[in-house]
């Protein structure tokens, strides 16, 4: 969720992207925070901004995305993938389809 609320910048857009509601997003992400014992964003009136943390928890993100994505490509050049994160935002599953 938290890669969608940077996508988004907001918790609202993220909601509509991944088909929940503002409160499960909001949930979630206050979870994630509590999980890592640190704030990752702030609402400021209808869009976020990340801090410190969530950036680097979203860079994080993106990078394993992509190195996933690269060994997947080199191993089958025709593979489909796709990342889900859990609606608690802390699981990441890996789908592969020929």
């Amino acid at each position: 969720m938290l890669l969608a609320v940077a996508r988004q910048g907001s918790l609202s857009g993220a909601a509509r992207s991944i088909g929940c509601s503002t409160d499960e997003v909001r949930r979630a992400l206050l979870e994630l925070e509590r999980r890592l014992g640190e704030a990752l964003l702030v609402e400021d009136g209808g869009s976020v901004r990340l801090l410190p943390a969530g950036d680097r928890v979203v860079d994080g993100l993106r990078d394993q995305r992509e190195a996933l994505l690269r060994r997947a490509r080199g191993a089958w050049p025709q593979l489909m993938v796709a990342l889900e994160v859990g609606r608690d935002g802390a699981m990441l599953t890996l789908k592969l389809r020929r």
